[in-house]
């Protein structure tokens, strides 16, 4: 393994992760989680630029996070606006109390973060 550093490409060209957590209602948690293990592998076909994406349940049982990531800033904006993610938005929303959302990108990475996929 080797660490790796990457230099400003200029914010947004390159890939990019959007972190969000998630802070469910009480007792909501299962539920959101099987929406969007039901409804993800098939918007995930539908997302130009989508390289993929991991959904985390906290331990503790109140918060779940999404990292999605994109190839540019521009395709997940493209996301965002189409017809599919506000569909699905709308169709998660009454589940959480609020989100938290954040657009990264990589600034440094070491060894490897593949963890066994749950379909």
């Amino acid at each position: 393994m080797s660490d790796h550093t990457q230099g400003s490409q200029g914010r947004g060209h390159g890939p990019v992760a959007v972190l969000n957590i998630f802070t469910l209602k009480p007792g909501a948690l299962d539920a959101f989680v099987e929406v969007q293990r039901a409804a993800l592998p098939g918007l995930g076909r539908q997302i130009p630029g989508f390289r993929g994406s991991r959904l985390y349940r906290a331990v503790e049982g109140s918060t779940a996070a999404m990292v999605s990531v994109f190839d540019t800033l521009e395709h997940f904006k493209r996301w965002t606006a189409s017809e599919p993610f506000v569909a699905h938005r709308d169709r998660i929303a009454p589940m959480f109390e609020r989100t938290a959302p954040g657009i990264y990108e990589v600034v440094y990475e070491s060894g490897s973060v593949e963890l066994p996929v749950v379909e």
